[in-house]
């Protein structure tokens, strides 16, 4: 089973639990032991659950459907852009090994 939870930070967390007889307190109070703040969470299909995760960060769920958030993906291009590009400089040492 998982679940979508809508984290008090704004943020998503898919999270999946092994035990598919869950009652709703005892989500509720898992989520809260894993210390997951929670402002609201609903069982999901991973049907839902975005294929590219390129974007999870930016993960919003409105009840129905898990989107991405235009301005936090803005906010993560805007990132990556500033950091640089590492995967040149490890090919090259790898091949040095």
């Amino acid at each position: 089973m998982l679940v979508a939870a809508t984290r008090q930070d704004g943020g998503l967390s898919i999270t999946t639990f092994v035990v598919d007889a869950l009652s709703d307190d005892e989500i509720a109070a898992e989520l809260a032991r894993a210390g997951v703040a929670v402002a609201s969470w609903r069982r999901i299909e991973a049907s839902v659950v975005p294929a590219d995760r390129a974007y999870r960060d930016a993960w919003t769920d409105d009840g129905k459907t898990i989107s991405v958030d235009p301005a936090k993906q803005a906010a993560i291009d805007a990132q990556r852009a500033a950091e640089p590009d590492l995967r040149g400089l490890q090919a090259a040492l790898v091949a040095r090994a």
